[in-house]
C-alpha cells in the first residue's frame, strides 16, 4: 500500500497503523504536485492494493459566500 504525504497530518499515524496490522507500506513524504510525480510513485511501488491519499495541502482559499452564483470553477461571482 501507499500512504502519500507520509510525514504530515494523518500520514505518520496511517502508515504506523497499517504497518502494525502487517501491511507492506510505502510511505512517501512528497507532496506529489508535479505532473509526473504520481505516476512515478506508482511505478516505484509496483502493484498496490490500497492507496491512502493523505492530501496535506493548503485549502484553495475560496470563501463559500464568494461561490454563490459562481459561473466558473474559480468561484468568481456571476456578473448581472
Amino acid at each position: 500500500m501507499i500512504v502519500t504525504s507520509s510525514g504530515t497530518a494523518m500520514g505518520p499515524a496511517a502508515a504506523d497503523l497499517f504497518r502494525h496490522e502487517g501491511a507492506e507500506v510505502l510511505a512517501d513524504p512528497g507532496e506529489l504536485v508535479g505532473p509526473d510525480e504520481p505516476a512515478a510513485l506508482i511505478a516505484r511501488a509496483g502493484e498496490i492494493d490500497l492507496l491512502v491519499a493523505n492530501l496535506d495541502l493548503p485549502a484553495s482559499g475560496a470563501r463559500a459566500h464568494a461561490c454563490a452564483g459562481a459561473t466558473t470553477s474559480s468561484c468568481s461571482p456571476a456578473r448581472p
